[in-house]
């Protein structure tokens, strides 16, 4: 067994990160017999992982997020194996890939709530968020004041222009547009905030719907073969932030994201639930 050295930085704590996950990715598609040696050798790998937790948490940036999910998801699958002593473990070199990895880990972790679950559901159905006010209101008392302010400043300085150059000073709208783009942005994101969301998947149909009041928006997307479900970092955040976001690709293989402000302790289990469900439905 390889054992690692305390981390004395950044880099170091990754490095050891990525290490664990390359000798723990053969047990995601390798059959492996019982055996109190493979137990053993089981538990060994699993404290080892377990120790790389704390250790990459405490150096890590917003650029480690996906590493350290992707542990944390390999951890529990390993738990898992551990518990059923199927797996028998398997040495592996080579260089990691991330993105295959956590393809795996979620078509694994499938399977397992298939192997539950037997029955096929007709249809998914997901509360990622009730909506919460307060956030809301804060938000949206800073996107009030903000929009405020720019329109009554360009509104007496586009005045001003006006009566010195003329219709030139019309040009200064281009100049407030991106003031007023990251006014509305936050006006969204208030709306997004105070809104539930919820998540409906029947057969290959994924309808992403938030409810605010009487006013209800459906984005309905159409899933192909290689759709699944993941965790990634919003497109929008903020600074320093390391909320995570759902995101599923549809059948012309374009992204799209939701969950955002959903619990973070939660995620992975939706995920997890929205990928079963679809590698259910091939199989049916």
């Amino acid at each position: 067994m390889q054992h690692y050295s305390e981390p004395t930085s950044r880099l170091s704590a990754r490095s050891n990160a990525e290490r664990w996950l390359t000798r723990f990715a053969p047990l995601l598609e390798t059959p492996l017999d019982s055996s109190s040696e493979t137990l053993r050798q089981l538990k060994e790998l699993r404290k080892e992982g377990e120790k790389c937790i704390p250790e990459l948490s405490a150096w890590a940036t917003e650029d480690d997020q996906i590493l350290l999910t992707t542990l944390r998801d390999a951890l529990e699958h390993l738990k898992a194996k551990e518990a059923s002593l199927r797996p028998q473990l398997s040495e592996s070199g080579g260089a990691l890939n991330l993105t295959e990895l956590r393809a795996k880990l979620a078509e694994a972790s499938a399977r397992q709530e298939l192997g539950e679950t037997p029955l096929v559901p007709q249809e998914l159905e997901l509360l990622l968020t009730g909506g919460n006010l307060a956030a809301a209101a804060g938000t949206g008392f800073f996107a009030l004041f903000w929009n405020g302010f720019t329109l009554v400043h360009a509104t007496f300085m586009i005045g001003g222009m006006w009566k010195a150059f003329g219709p030139v000073a019309l040009f200064l709208l281009a100049f407030y547009a991106l003031f007023f783009g990251v006014g509305f942005t936050m006006v969204k994101a208030a709306l997004d905030a105070a809104s539930k969301e919820e998540l409906l998947l029947r057969g290959t149909t994924l309808t992403i719907r938030k409810t605010l009041g009487l006013w209800v928006r459906e984005k309905v997307l159409e899933l192909g073969p290689q759709s699944r479900a993941g965790l990634d970092l919003p497109l929008m955040r903020a600074k320093g932030s390391r909320t995570m976001a759902i995101t599923i690709n549809d059948a012309q293989g374009r992204t799209h994201q939701c969950g955002a402000v959903a619990p973070e302790h939660l995620k992975s289990d939706y995920v997890r639930q929205l990928n079963a469900y679809l590698v259910a439905q091939r199989g049916a």
